[in-house]
C-alpha cells in the first residue's frame, strides 16, 4: 500500500488522484485476511489528504473465553500526509511541530500500511465476543465452558448475600403471577 506521490506534489492544491487497492497477505498483524478498498489523494499545501476505505477482517481475542477469531472490519482513513522533503528542490521541510503526524517519505512514497493498522485496531469492537451465546471460563478451573462443562464443585454463595437471595426469589414469584 505504497504510492509514489511526487507527480501528485508537484501539481497544485486541490489536484486528485484515485487509486484502487489489493493486498492478499499485508504485513500488519491485526488483520486476519487480505485488505481491499480505494483511496482518493488530494493535494494540500503542506502534503496530501488522503480519503480512503477498506474492506477487511480484524484479529479479536474474545471477553470471555479468551480464544482468537476473526471478525469483519469496514475502515475508513482521512488523514493529511505532511511532506518531509520538497519535491521540487528535495529540501529538507520543517513539520512546525507535526512530528506525530504521517509523514510522506524523503523518497516521494506515499506508504498506508501505518495508518491502516491504526484504524484496523480502532475497528476492533469493545467487547469482543466469538458468537453471541460464548459461556466463557469456568472461573475456578479455567475451562473453555463453550467446549463443555467442568467438573468443578459450585462454591457455597456468601452468607452475607441470603437475605438479598430471599427478596430475589419473592420479586422472581410476584412477577410470574403478572
Amino acid at each position: 500500500m505504497r504510492w509514489n506521490v511526487s507527480h501528485l506534489l508537484k501539481s497544485g492544491v486541490g489536484e486528485e488522484r484515485e487509486y484502487e487497492f489489493s493486498e492478499a497477505n499485508p504485513s500488519i498483524k491485526e488483520l486476519a485476511a487480505g485488505i481491499e478498498g480505494s483511496a482518493q489523494f488530494i493535494r494540500t499545501k503542506s502534503g496530501i489528504l488522503v480519503l480512503a476505505s477498506a474492506d477487511t477482517s480484524v484479529r479479536c481475542i474474545c471477553s470471555r473465553c479468551l480464544q482468537e477469531f476473526s471478525t469483519p472490519a469496514h475502515i475508513t482513513i482521512e488523514e493529511e500526509f505532511l511532506q518531509t522533503t520538497d519535491a521540487e528542490t528535495g529540501v529538507k521541510v520543517t513539520l512546525d511541530g507535526n512530528e506525530e503526524s504521517f509523514t510522506i517519505s524523503s523518497q516521494n512514497e506515499l506508504d498506508l500500511t501505518e495508518s491502516v493498522r491504526q484504524y484496523a485496531i480502532l475497528a476492533i469492537p469493545i467487547k469482543p465476543l466469538c458468537k453471541e451465546d460464548c459461556r466463557g471460563l469456568c472461573q475456578s478451573c479455567g475451562k473453555n465452558l463453550s467446549e463443555g462443562t467442568c467438573t468443578c464443585k459450585a462454591e457455597p454463595g456468601d452468607r452475607r448475600w441470603e437475605a438479598l437471595e430471599g427478596i430475589r426469589g419473592k420479586v422472581r414469584k410476584s412477577e410470574k403471577r403478572k
